[in-house]
């Protein structure tokens, strides 16, 4: 939200992402009920996540032809 909202104020952005990982970067037993999960480095991957999706937005944003009529 973060992101998109530096380009968008009026409208809420829906992702899906397919992240896989290894099996030794992850840690889900840290609730019972396995909805909560540690990542190795998950400041890295949210970091690259923001960049490729600011690059993303840039490059569609820019070319957006906006009508006020």
């Amino acid at each position: 939200n973060e992101v998109f909202h530096q380009f968008n104020r009026t409208q809420y952005p829906m992702f899906i992402l397919n992240i896989n990982l290894d099996g030794r970067n992850v840690d889900v037993n840290v609730t019972p009920d396995k909805l909560q999960m540690f990542i190795k480095n998950e400041n890295f991957l949210l970091a690259t996540i923001k960049a490729s999706l600011i690059k993303i937005y840039n490059k569609l944003f820019k070319n957006m032809n906006v009508n006020n009529s």
